[in-house]
């Protein structure tokens, strides 16, 4: 599978992402209706970190990611993320399309998005 070498400007207005601005693309879109988007800035920047909790296809030793809301997903259901195929892909195989996840916020110090520093 070819991934693109950047991504569209999307929701949250941070402009075109290279993989160089922002290696492996670990990013996420959250639904209108998301928890996520009471906080500041509507969880543009917020950092989640994502589980896989489908039994049929993931285990303990699966590994959880953390990604950084960029965009709106409008067709997710007020609980779902929508994370980038890279991501997906490093949890369970991308032809399975949809999974089960767990997510939480957690604080991430050191991303670097454009020469500028995300987080607390």
């Amino acid at each position: 599978l070819a991934y693109p070498k950047s991504l569209p400007n999307a929701a949250c207005g941070y402009g075109e992402i290279t993989e160089k601005e922002f290696p492996g693309f670990k990013l996420a879109s959250i639904p209108p209706k998301s928890e996520l988007k009471a906080r500041a800035m509507g969880g543009c920047g917020t950092c989640v970190e994502i589980k896989c909790a489908d039994t049929q296809y993931c285990s303990g030793t699966t590994p959880t990611d953390v990604v950084m809301v960029y965009d709106t997903c409008e067709d997710c259901a007020a609980k779902e993320l929508n994370v980038n195929a890279r991501v997906f892909e490093e949890m369970v195989p991308l032809s399975l399309g949809r999974v089960d996840v767990q997510y939480r916020q957690v604080r991430q110090d050191q991303i670097f998005f454009n020469s500028m520093l995300i987080g607390p």
